[in-house]
């Protein structure tokens, strides 16, 4: 063999050389390339499960929260996460913009919440909606289990609620899904709606029918009174509330007086005790206003706006605000006051307090200076009724009037028709929805849920009405069409019984609660809910 062909053959016996070469570079070439299908495969599928996720499809499937074996999708989350949104800023809106504490220009998930653990509003109000699931779950499947179902008012409310969607879809000039969509968030459509309206009005229902299911006697009503009286009765007082703690202009003040070394803190003797030298300036002021042997309840106010202006530690502001002394006659007067359970509280609702009664009551930061003037039982008597409303379609003198002329037809034919006519008649006349389904009762009724000088109060507590009295009058915005039913209980014995039932109510939820368990969320639906 020549040296030359020797030379070749080691050549081609050498790794990565020849053959060996060629081999290697197609199976880079073929993991390169299933490299780059996978990673074209994952780009495809992500950007099909973005499109999906934007339209809302996998939240109508995906779990967001098992509740006491039911599985709440996204879709449902959302719903709920919006009624918990509305309560949040209808409950706390104004006050945390008041503080600087909301931005309503930045998303909830972008503001830090009051809690210093580094959560947001938007943890705040999940941590609502998972509450509120939590209860919607535990009463829908409570009424279930005790076989309550949905009553026809309650389908024909739902089926009002879908129809009062779809009108505004069509107002709008988009789908009713878009419309839910971007009203709930989304995965909320046309197809699930019902169902989550489902499970919130069985779950009402239930919580009405059980609130409506407890029944007290009288003697039972009148006992509970009897024990727990300060509960239910108003008190009518004048208070005259003086801070234990100066202001610093009130303290220079006093530096110029007794030197810079006196001390706010040092113990000092008072008809009350030992107490500090800040807070018997505070003491004597009241004290000045209580024995003065002047005092009346017509001139209460007249003298404490004096000694308020003596005194800027006052806790009452009498330069602004609600306690301008100097300007508000009755500043210092409270009328129909409940019971406070302070020591305020205490001694305005002693079984012993007569009008007239004066005290000085130490009310931790403040002393307070009181007279009592009057206790009142609630025994106002109470009205049931029936209405139809007659809206005004528009709001001049042709709409009045024509909304006047279809009222006064439509009493005509229930003239001779007794309640039962009148009941019949509601549902298919009134625009009072709140009352559609239920014959237009309004019970046991107290005439100050009417304004003062309503015609509707003047006709219905008028001591000459009687049951089965009708008539047409005109409110506010409407044509009301009244039947009177009758004559109510005190509202004394209503009030003390809503209280009894809430008692029992309360008794039994405490306990369905007790045995429900915390929601369990899922990791990947909780990342695609609706984030405010």
């Amino acid at each position: 063999m020549s040296a030359s062909r020797e030379k070749l053959r080691r050549k081609q016996q050498q790794p990565g050389s020849g053959t060996a070469n060629k081999a290697g570079s197609d199976l880079n070439t073929v993991m390169f390339r299933n490299l780059v299908r996978v990673i074209c495969v994952f780009l495809v599928i992500s950007l099909i499960a973005v499109v999906l996720i934007g339209q809302g499809v996998p939240q109508q499937f995906m779990t967001a929260v098992n509740a006491d074996g039911q599985r709440i999708t996204v879709a449902e989350f959302n719903f709920f996460y919006y009624s918990s949104l509305t309560e949040f800023y209808n409950d706390l809106g104004n006050m945390l913009l008041q503080y600087g504490m909301l931005d309503t220009s930045v998303p909830l998930y972008r503001q830090e919440s009051w809690y210093e653990d580094g959560s947001s509003w938007h943890d705040y109000v999940v941590d609502m909606t998972l509450s509120r699931i939590r209860s919607t779950v535990l009463w829908s499947e409570s009424a279930k289990a005790e076989g309550i179902s949905l009553t026809a008012e309650d389908i024909q409310l739902i089926d009002d609620f879908e129809n009062t969607v779809k009108n505004s879809a069509d107002i709008q000039g988009v789908s009713v899904n878009k419309l839910l969509s971007d009203t709930y968030g989304r995965g909320v459509n046309g197809k699930n709606l019902r169902k989550f309206m489902e499970r919130q009005v069985l779950a009402s229902r239930y919580e009405t029918q059980l609130y409506e299911s407890f029944d007290f006697t009288a003697q039972e009503i009148d006992d509970h009174y009897n024990n727990n009286k300060k509960l239910f009765d108003k008190v009518d007082y004048r208070e005259f509330r003086v801070s234990k703690y100066v202001s610093d202009s009130h303290y220079l003040e006093l530096a110029d007086e007794y030197g810079e070394d006196f001390e706010l803190s040092a113990m000092v003797d008072s008809p009350i005790g030992e107490i500090t030298f800040e807070a018997k300036i505070a003491y004597d002021t009241v004290a000045a206003l209580i024995n003065d042997p002047e005092l009346t309840s017509d001139n209460f106010n007249e003298l404490a706006a004096e000694l308020a202006d003596e005194d800027d530690h006052s806790g009452h502001d009498h330069d602004h605000g609600d306690h301008d002394y100097s300007h508000d006659e009755d500043s210092t007067l409270v009328e129909n006051g409940e019971y406070t359970e302070d020591a305020v509280g205490d001694w305005l609702f002693d079984e012993s307090r007569r009008a007239g009664d004066l005290g000085i009551i130490d009310d931790d930061s403040d002393f307070v200076g009181v007279m009592f003037l009057g206790r009142t039982v609630e025994d106002d008597l109470t009205v049931t009724l029936r209405q139809i409303l007659i809206g005004v379609r528009s709001d001049n003198d042709a709409g009045w009037n024509d909304a006047e002329t279809r009222a006064r037809a439509l009493l005509g034919t229930l003239s001779d028709g007794g309640e039962q006519k009148f009941i019949d008649s509601v549902k298919d006349n009134t625009d009072d929805t709140s009352t559609r389904y239920s014959g237009g009762l309004y019970r046991e009724m107290r005439s100050n849920m009417f304004e003062e000088d309503s015609e509707l109060k003047d006709w219905l507590f008028d001591p000459a009405r009687k049951p089965g009295d009708m008539e047409v009058i005109k409110g506010p915005n409407a044509w009301h069409i009244l039947y009177f039913s009758g004559q109510g209980r005190p509202f004394r014995q209503v009030n003390v019984e809503s209280a009894l039932r809430g008692e029992k109510n309360n008794e039994i939820r405490e306990g369905k609660a007790a045995s429900s368990q915390d929601p369990k969320t899922n990791w990947f639906g909780m990342r695609i809910i609706t984030r405010a």
